[in-house]
């Protein structure tokens, strides 16, 4: 068997054994002389802490590596420096015993945090002596983990700190006083809502999601991992006052210092004397403010359920009320017309138009603001492309439009109105539908092909300082067609797409224009019969080809609805009476037939044999008019 003699190194000796464990190695410095003959290293291991009164723990890697041979005279850290720097040996001492270990050895975990902070485990696993600067500790603040790497021992004794941490908060919330709260919604949806819109997946976000979502964040390092002074692990946040305060902090622990908060003491196994920890110190524990908080969906009752401190759950419903609120109601009004292409300008109408009564923005970007723009020179564009009008004269303008359908230049191909709620994206779709199929050696596909006009408008309301309301549009807007043209038996299409955003007032228009295309109209017409006849049919028949030229303009309307436009009810004094009234009439309607059914006159009555039975027909009411009885015989 091979051996490794090794000549002692006093002068790397510093360089070896790094002074950065937390918990040192109380070496005694006393000369150490030792003969080896083809020793095993890990026999020399155990002589040289023999001398150290010391246990220490030799991995299965070690005890594979070659023999020493050699003469020492020498203080045993000196001894052990050069062994492990000669077969790249790894210490780690926990306060109690020496692990040795070979460099293949170590190695890279994650540990979970459910209930406790990093910052918690920093503290115990210090006072505990079981941190080591040359071993990673690292914290991960998006997933409330930690990161550890080092020899297996390390990982050991960090992850035991961790596991009685874990299990004493989990006491702690056991013995705490929880609550329950369920709080209905009116207006929002509990969950997230998924719903199809022209083929294009739309999700509603949930009250109990939004809620989840910050509870979440609070459990991550940021808002309440600290930093101690003198503490140099790397990963971990810096110290609070070195850093912005959560809001979240401020309102589940009650105060926005980070100082201020309630420490609990954790109490930990009972061990023996550690090097740097006094016998009277104690450790303690910050608390997690979203650790033992559970917030639930009901889709049923579309309601939110919490579990909660109970001190905390009255802040809870105040967020959720204020997350409930009604959404404003969006009507989008679309008018879809096409005009033969310098018709607009037989009208006095121009989209680079100066000092007219139409106030009219031209951009390059197909983007503006639907607003009086003044002098509308100083935005005009550079060529044709998409405009945004805006403005009360858009009855003006269709009137002219109007003006152009009696001429036969014009025609408003569809004028579609929809109500959406507030942010909600609206659709307008009128579109023709064919599925080519597509097949190879074994298997035939068909594949959806939409070609016309789809629509989509997302209304996003914007109040003003004075109460009045803008009304933010965001515009999808693509226009295809069917083309004679065919390529493998199938139809070209072509497509335009018109993407915008604009800002317009509280029941003005906006107007997107400047989209020009060919229109060609192909027509035949034959004498019955005699049109038919092979050859000299053709004598019969009459063909056309018209080519038009079209612009195409899309004038979008959004007004914002008051709740009283979509309740039926009315609350007038004279509306009330009525209904009262009506109410009397159905309670003697339904006396009425109940005595008929049971064979006896009606409660309050008299009839006498045979008197004719009065019947009782309600009627349309009138307010301020009494109920019509009529008497039939």
């Amino acid at each position: 068997m091979r051996s490794l003699w090794l000549i002692p190194l006093t002068f790397v000796v510093g360089a070896i054994l790094p002074q950065a464990n937390a918990a040192s190695f109380p070496w005694k410095d006393s000369v150490f002389s030792y003969r080896a003959n083809s020793a095993a290293l890990s026999k020399v291991l155990e002589d040289v802490f023999v001398t150290q009164q010391r246990p220490v723990v030799i991995s299965e890697s070690v005890k594979e590596l070659a023999p020493v041979s050699g003469e020492f005279r020498q203080p045993p850290r000196q001894l052990f420096g050069e062994l492990a720097q000669s077969y790249g040996l790894v210490n780690y001492f926990d306060g109690t015993t020496m692990y040795v270990t070979t460099l293949a050895e170590n190695k890279t975990v994650l540990r979970k945090l459910t209930k406790v902070g990093a910052r918690d485990v920093e503290r115990a696993a210090r006072e505990f002596g079981y941190l080591d600067k040359r071993f990673g500790f690292n914290a991960m603040s998006a997933s409330s983990a930690l990161q550890l790497s080092g020899p297996p021992a390390y990982i050991e004794r960090v992850s035991d700190v961790i596991a009685i941490l874990e299990a004493n908060a989990m006491q702690r919330v056991d013995s705490a006083k929880m609550g329950f709260r369920v709080i209905p919604l009116k207006h929002a949806w509990a969950e997230d809502v998924t719903y199809n819109i022209g083929g294009r997946t739309t999700t509603v976000r949930g009250v109990a999601n939004s809620l989840r979502q910050l509870v979440a964040g609070m459990d991550g390092l940021d808002g309440e991992a600290v930093r101690e002074t003198g503490l140099e692990t790397p990963g971990l946040p810096v110290a609070p006052d070195q850093r912005p305060v959560s809001a979240l902090d401020a309102l589940f622990n009650g105060s926005a210092n980070t100082k201020e908060r309630q420490e609990v003491k954790l109490p930990l196994p009972e061990m023996g004397q550690i090097p740097g920890r006094g016998p009277d110190a104690d450790l303690r524990l910050s608390q997690r403010p979203g650790a033992f908080i559970r917030i639930v969906g009901d889709s049923r009752m579309n309601a939110v359920v919490v579990m909660a401190p109970v001190d905390m759950l009255t802040m809870f419903e105040d967020v959720v009320r204020d997350l409930d609120v009604e959404p404003e109601l969006v009507q989008i009004e679309a008018a879809i017309i096409d005009v033969q292409d310098g018709a607009l300008k037989e009208i006095g109408f121009d989209w680079a138009l100066q000092g007219s009564q139409f106030r009219i923005a031209s951009t390059t970007s197909g983007a503006g603001i639907g607003r009086d723009l003044g002098n509308a020179d100083r935005v005009r564009g550079n060529g044709p492309n998409f405009s945004i009008f805006g403005g009360s004269s858009a009855l003006s303008f269709l009137s002219r439009i109007h003006a152009l359908q009696t001429e036969g230049k014009a025609s408003v191909l569809s004028r579609p109105k929809l109500a959406t709620l507030n942010g909600i994206e609206a659709v307008l779709t009128n579109q023709q539908v064919f599925y080519p199929r597509v097949s190879n050696e074994r298997v035939a596909q068909l594949y959806q092909v939409d070609v016309g006009l789809q629509m989509r408008v997302v209304p996003a309301v914007v109040r003003r300082s004075d109460g009045k309301a803008d009304i933010r549009l965001q515009v999808f807007i693509e226009d295809g067609s069917l083309g004679s043209q065919r390529v493998d038996g199938l139809p070209v299409t072509s497509k335009s797409a018109i993407t915008t955003q604009a800002l317009v007032r509280n029941g003005e228009s906006l107007l997107i224009g400047g989209y020009v295309r060919d229109v060609n109209d192909r027509g035949e017409a034959k004498v019955p019969l005699l049109g038919d006849i092979p050859l000299l049919g053709a004598l019969f028949r009459f063909r056309s080809t018209q080519t038009d030229r079209q612009e195409r303009l899309f004038l979008i309307t959004p007004k914002l609805l008051a709740t009283h436009d979509t309740d039926d009810t009315d609350d007038t004094p004279q509306a009330i009476g009525a209904s009262h009234r009506e109410r009397k009439v159905i309670e003697r309607l339904t006396e009425h037939f109940a005595s008929m059914d049971a064979g006896a006159p009606a409660s309050g009555t008299t009839q006498e044999p045979g008197a004719a039975a009065e019947e009782v027909v309600s009627e349309p009411i009138d307010a301020g008019a009494p109920p019509v009885s009529r008497s039939t015989n």
